[in-house]
């Protein structure tokens, strides 16, 4: 029977039975005129080898009304080497249930370009196994439409290598939900390019536990811009162990409402580098939560500069053990306002070195009751200290020489020693 000399209507005409008599040979004679005038019901009755026969210059001759006609179990009879020939309204008719239906050998032979064809309705359709069966170049080939409509769970179903394969645009579209959806092991394949293609809202998405597994590479990609973005409570959450991660670079643009959600327990963990970093306005954000929790080491290492930006208010807030590790070389840096703002369990802290370091010139800062709150034991460690006030005319100071007390009085502009 030369069933390519059939016309459109005598096709049409076939009995299913007639129709699953032909030989594949037959079926591989049918021209592309032919094809679409199947039925339905002559569609659903083609066998497993019937299937498998079209050629692909055949397949592109289906119509969407018949590539929907297929039951869902005769899906998975088409050919590698057919799949690749489907065309973008062919793949786009495939029913939602149909999309299940393929196997995922059948998933990865569709090429990249055909990949594009799939509809944002028929994604979500796509199992978790078919989702884990895309390669390389299917996963770049996604477009915007595509990638928003990811379910969370086939979300979190791509694998860590699948992760990296997304391209910079790509990272981009994904909602604020998405992003939120991802789990631990895949957070951490982010590449660095990746984590720098993030954008405020998504940064912002990011919750707690993705937010800790961060790695010092992905934490160091993050732009200068990006680090303004995360939320205080997102900053709470990073880890003592990833916060010497942060470049001095980063540390700079750190708004001053994130520097100020810094907990005690991430203060502690700042190293040399980013301490010295801080700028002047961050330093003088910092609360008294903040203050009170710089140890030792992070103490000796603030610079002149950072010293001289302290408030006198912050200046009260360090505790007598703190006061105490401040270096000699940082002593001279500390202001008139800083001084006076001194409290007496401070100033009873002072250590012989620290008291030696005071220059002439910030002695005077010294107010009268400060003074008074020194320990007899701290006066010998003066080169020149100042006693109160006695009146409006007279003042007195306390000169050390050689272990040799002299108290200089002046009454008026006369001036009497006495030993």
């Amino acid at each position: 029977m030369q069933v390519a000399a059939f016309t459109r209507e005598q096709i049409a005409s076939f009995l299913p039975l007639q129709v699953q008599s032909f030989w594949l040979w037959q079926i591989q004679s049918l021209t592309e005129d032919q094809i679409p005038a199947f039925t339905k019901i002559q569609i659903l009755h083609l066998t497993e080898d019937q299937i498998q026969s079209f050629l692909p210059i055949q397949i592109v001759a289906f119509t969407p009304i018949q590539i929907e006609s297929f039951w869902l179990w005769q899906i998975p009879f088409f050919t590698k080497e057919q799949i690749p020939n489907f065309a973008k309204e062919q793949i786009a008719s495939f029913t939602l249930d149909q999309i299940r239906w393929f196997t995922l050998l059948q998933i990865q032979v569709f090429t990249p370009e055909q990949i594009p064809f799939f509809t944002p309705e028929q994604i979500p359709e796509f199992t978790l196994d078919q989702i884990k069966s895309l390669t390389e170049n299917q996963i770049q080939a996604l477009i915007s439409s595509q990638i928003e409509v990811f379910a969370k769970d086939q979300i979190q179903s791509f694998t860590i290598e699948q992760i990296s394969w997304f391209w910079s645009w790509q990272i981009q579209v994904l909602t604020s939900i998405q992003i939120a959806s991802f789990i631990e092991n895949q957070i951490k394949s982010f590449t660095p390019i990746q984590i720098k293609s993030l954008t405020e809202n998504q940064i912002q998405a990011l919750i707690s536990s993705q937010i800790e597994v961060f790695a010092k590479d992905q934490i160091q990609s993050f732009t200068i811009e990006q680090i303004s973005w995360f939320w205080s409570w997102q900053i709470q959450v990073l880890t003592s162990i990833q916060i010497p991660f942060f470049t001095a670079e980063q540390i700079q643009f750190f708004t001053l409402s994130q520097i100020q959600s810094f907990l005690p327990i991430q203060i502690v963990a700042f190293t040399k580098e980013q301490i010295q970093s801080f700028t002047l306005l961050q330093i003088k954000s910092l609360i008294e939560n903040q203050i009170s929790f710089f140890t030792p080491l992070q103490i000796q290492i603030f610079t002149p500069e950072q010293i001289l930006f302290f408030t006198k208010e912050q200046i009260s807030w360090f505790t007598t053990d703190q006061i105490q590790v401040f270096t000699p070389e940082q002593i001279p840096y500390f202001t008139k306002e800083q001084i006076q703002s001194l409290t007496m369990e401070q100033i009873q802290s002072l250590i012989a070195q620290q008291i030696q370091a005071f220059t002439k010139d910030q002695i005077p800062f010294f107010t009268d009751m400060q003074i008074q709150w020194f320990r007899t034991d701290q006066r010998k460690f003066f080169k020149v200290i100042r006693i109160p006030i006695i009146n409006k005319l007279k003042t007195s100071s306390l000169i050390i020489k050689e272990n040799q007390i002299f108290v200089e009085e002046k009454i008026g502009k006369k001036v009497v020693n006495e030993v």
